[in-house]
């Protein structure tokens, strides 16, 4: 028997869980456990440049082959992937931790204060987020903090 009748989730709940929520579930669980674990399955070197080998095409080596330095691909992929997935993660928690907050209080005080948090959102939707934080991000200078730090200012409102 699948639910029990004081389990966490009634038939009803389970039975109004959509396939495509959880083909999204089992993906991110698919991609998740492949950035923890494979890093250390990885069967060459990421960084270091094999000239004799470059532009392979994919082969049991090098499994999505080699670019114009000879690095491997998937390597590369798996590896940034670990970096690609931190930074999100920062980014979300920061910016619920911002934006949680400014909406609670803004709910609480409500006011002017309330519209003003509501057309400084209704400003930065109107504009498109990503052109956004580029520009942001160029003005206070090219690096990855400055580019996290762009991010989290435009979507803590939103």
């Amino acid at each position: 028997m699948l639910c029990k009748k004081n389990s966490f989730f009634s038939r009803a709940q389970l039975k109004s869980i959509k396939p495509l929520t959880l083909l999204g579930f089992f993906f991110l669980t698919v991609i998740l456990i492949m950035t923890i674990i494979v890093p250390f399955l990885v069967p060459n070197d990421s960084f270091s440049a094999n000239m004799a080998e470059r532009l392979a095409s994919p082969s049991l080596t090098y499994p999505l082959g080699t670019d114009h330095m000879g690095r491997c691909l998937f390597s590369r992929l798996v590896i940034g992937s670990q970096a690609t997935l931190g930074i999100t993660a920062l980014v979300i928690a920061t910016v619920i931790l911002i934006g949680i907050p400014i909406g609670l209080l803004s709910g609480y005080i409500g006011g002017r204060f309330d519209s003003f948090v509501m057309r400084m959102a209704d400003g930065l939707i109107a504009l498109p987020e990503f052109i956004l934080a580029i520009s942001i991000a160029g003005f206070l200078g090219p690096s990855l903090p400055n580019l996290m730090l762009s991010v989290v200012l435009i979507n803590s409102l939103n």
